[in-house]
């Protein structure tokens, strides 16, 4: 009985380690297969990001290309409204002209007492259209953000020129 008692202690001791092995084996196989996936889950990882940023590279591009088109857009615009508004202003200005022409013809004409009273008018029209030409040159070389302030300069210079000529 002694004897059997110590073969069964010794067969126990002999499927403990049998199974501690198979243990073992199994955690180094599950470490194994972990490894693989964290592995194959980085790489997953770094091509997702990778197509990722690709594709908002690409989408970047295209939205920068699309800016550059209403850009352009917006400039060509603004160069006609500059153009159109200078040659309306250009036309105008000989119309005006042809009139200060006029009242400098009277003046050279009109008895000196009458001429005392033009030559000051004619000078502050003078001064008048100078102040008008010289923002209106400049108009070429503004840009689109400080358009409407000197637009509107140009049009107040323009309003006191056509005035002084009215009252003349």
């Amino acid at each position: 009985m002694k004897h059997t008692l110590l073969l069964l202690a010794l067969l126990g001791c002999e499927l403990d380690q049998d199974n501690a092995a198979e243990l073992q084996r199994e955690a180094t196989q599950a470490q194994t297969e972990a490894g693989e996936k964290i592995v194959e889950a980085r790489a997953d990882a770094t091509e997702t990001i990778a197509d990722a940023r690709a594709e908002l590279s690409q989408e970047a591009r295209e939205a920068q290309a699309q800016a550059d088109l209403a850009i352009a857009g917006a400039n060509g615009d603004f160069q006609a409204l500059r153009e159109a508004y200078r040659h309306e202003k250009a036309q105008a200005l000989v119309e005006l002209d042809t009139r200060v022409a006029e009242l400098e013809a009277m003046a050279l004409t009109a008895d000196s007492e009458e001429k005392a009273r033009r030559e000051p008018v004619l000078r502050q029209i003078a001064q008048l259209r100078a102040d008008f030409i010289r923002a209106y040159d400049e108009l070429e070389t503004v840009d689109a953000a400080q358009w409407d302030t000197e637009r509107d300069r140009v049009d107040r210079l323009w309003d006191a020129f056509q005035i002084a000529v009215r009252k003349a």
